[in-house]
């Protein structure tokens, strides 16, 4: 009997103990298998990250090395389908480029760029990152980009489904340059290369005579009474397209019928513009084009306009101040300034001023350049224009009647009208005279033939466009980091973040 007790309990006490066993296998399952799946997920995590800062590791690599040949199987044009490390396209690296500020670059969604695949095929899961980079301002001046580049890495499995996603940002700043476009139009060959051209008729009267270089006039040419009056001396020619007239001498040939030379008219707008863009430091006046100065200095910018004015009309004083300052070497610049500006007497032969309403010049007015009156241009009293120790340098052009009033005046450089010119009195010319309307001086003048020499003529004529340089970047770093470093600071980001920079 107390046998078979003590076997009843060995057999309850067996059952205990299995019980025990099992349920302490059960708990360490259960408590094992979540920390296997927590553990993996943190890994998927960390792959995510580091994903993303490998994104933008290349994002900074391609952007340095765009318009460069450091690469050798760089070609300047990023290629993502052949076969190449490179994210970035050339048309992402253009579009940053000329983005304004605000600009999220580029602007599709929901996947800016391209997405790389980074693993190999015997991984049993695939990763990938996209990139969106904000342009936060572009100083188009000095061509210098601050942006924000935001990456987002991805971990999926071989289904697709994703494990992990995780988005780092970063700002940096990149300095680039961009190719130059200039239309150039050239003056009709033969319109500057005359003491007198006309659109009109040309009449001489007293002492008025050209003694060195050829005349033309599209309508008739009228010697005038004198009989032995030289009026066409030097053994220069006169060019009528219809008849010459008068007793008047001609050293070289008198010619009737001559072949017609078009009138080019000048774009007052443009020549407005040209003297904004000397004041603003703006193409052609930022350093692209050699001959011309470079004004983009923001000291040599308030000198100028100290002078010149902002925008708008210029005053003849101004002017006149301006380029006798320049001249003697008194304006307030120091020579490091003037030679960083490329400002000389040979550049300023490429400025141009601009000058609105009708405008009358007294006494001595010295510049060498471009001066463009939109209005009529009155010669008054005892005048000097034009520098006589630079007189292929100056170009008058004048939107309307040039009058030379009684008294004596001394031009050096090219007077263009778009209407006429009437003269009494004496006055000498070394250059050259242009005028769309008649020609009529009457009194004791002399023209003395002197080639134009000035690149700014920019009267209708042949139309050439020509491109310099191209797209590059010349660095792309963070603040205070080498463009050359492969390192940089990120900070982690919420995918919300990545969606909505």
């Amino acid at each position: 009997m107390k046998y078979r007790k003590r076997n009843g309990f060995a057999m309850i006490y067996t059952v205990l103990i299995g019980a025990l066993v099992l349920i302490s296998i059960v708990g360490l399952t259960m408590r094992v298998v979540p920390e296997n799946t927590i553990t993996k997920a943190r890994t998927h995590s960390q792959r995510a990250l580091s994903v993303a800062e490998a994104g933008a590791s290349q994002v900074l690599f391609d952007l340095r090395n765009f318009g460069t040949s450091a690469d050798p199987n760089y070609i300047n044009e990023f290629d993502p389908n052949s076969g190449s490390s490179h994210y970035l396209t050339t048309g992402n690296v253009i579009t940053l480029i000329n983005a304004s500020s605000g600009t999220i670059v580029p602007a599709a969604n929901p996947s800016p760029f391209i997405t790389n695949p980074s693993s190999s095929s015997s991984d049993n899961f695939e990763t990938s990152y996209q990139a969106k980079i904000k342009v936060n301002s572009n100083d188009t001046t000095y061509n210098i980009l601050s942006v924000d580049l935001y990456v987002l890495g991805t971990v999926k499995d071989r289904s697709g489904n994703v494990l992990a996603m995780d988005a780092v940002n970063t700002n940096f700043e990149i300095s680039y340059t961009k190719p130059t476009t200039e239309t150039e139009t050239i003056p009709p060959s033969g319109i500057f290369d005359y003491a007198l051209y006309s659109g009109g008729d040309i009449a001489f009267g007293g002492s008025a005579q050209t003694v060195v270089g050829s005349i033309h006039a599209v309508g008739m040419i009228d010697l005038g009474n004198a009989q032995n009056q030289v009026r066409v001396g030097g053994g220069g020619n006169a060019e009528a397209e219809k008849n010459i007239t008068g007793k008047g001498i001609v050293t070289g040939s008198p010619i009737s019928g001559a072949t017609a030379v078009p009138f080019p008219e000048i774009n007052i707008d443009s020549y407005e513009g040209l003297a904004d863009a000397f004041r603003s430091g703006t193409v052609p006046y930022d350093g692209s084009k050699p001959t011309f100065p470079k004004t983009t200095d923001p000291h040599v910018l308030t000198v100028i306009q100290s002078y010149l004015g902002t925008t708008g009309s210029s005053t003849l004083s101004g002017i006149n101040n301006f380029y006798n300052a320049l001249k003697n070497g008194t304006l307030p610049l120091s020579p490091a300034e003037l030679l960083a500006a490329n400002l000389n007497l040979t550049t300023a032969k490429n400025i141009v001023y601009y000058v609105q309403g009708d405008t009358h010049i007294n006494g001595q007015f010295e510049c060498i350049g471009t001066l463009v009156i939109d209005g009529d241009l009155i010669i008054n009293g005892n005048s000097q224009i034009g520098d006589p120790a630079d007189p292929g340098a100056a170009a008058i052009l004048v939107k309307g009647n040039i009058d030379l009033s009684n008294g004596t005046a001394d031009l050096y450089g090219l007077f263009y009208s778009t209407g006429g010119l009437t003269g009494h009195g004496t006055f000498y010319c070394e250059g050259s005279i242009a005028t769309k309307g008649s020609i009529d001086i009457n009194g004791n003048y002399t023209v003395k033939y002197h080639p134009i020499i000035n690149e700014n003529l920019g009267v209708s004529g042949t139309t050439t466009t020509t491109t310099t340089g191209s797209y590059s970047v010349t660095s792309a770093a963070g603040a205070g980091t080498s463009s050359s470093a492969s390192s940089y600071t990120w900070k982690e980001i919420s995918y919300d973040e990545f969606l909505n920079p």
